[in-house]
């Protein structure tokens, strides 16, 4: 019998509601948390910015992950989130229960 290996559900937050990052800054955070996402992930159930006219930056995906690939993930989004100096990042993880 072939054994799948077992998938989590991740929902990965970052942002700059300090304003410690440029735009730039913001768009190339994104853009790395993206691309680690397409690296270590497996299937992006979702993902999304604040609505552009806040006074706030964040964004959000929600992220299935093998459980093999997570601290993958894990390591790449701490190194990026001190490169850019952001204090935390949140990450939430659990298996989806389908009710």
């Amino acid at each position: 019998m072939i054994e799948v290996e077992k998938s989590i559900l991740v929902c990965i937050q970052i942002g700059n509601s300090d304003n410690k990052l440029t735009q730039e800054d913001w768009k190339n955070y994104c853009d790395t948390v993206q691309l680690f996402i397409e690296v270590w992930g497996n299937k992006v159930h979702f993902a999304a910015p604040s609505v552009g006219w806040q006074n706030w930056q964040n964004a959000c995906w929600v992220v299935e992950c093998k459980q093999s690939f997570v601290d993958k993930l894990k390591e790449n989004l701490v190194t990026v989130r001190k490169l850019l100096r952001q204090e935390s990042l949140v990450w939430l993880e659990g298996t989806p229960e389908f009710i």
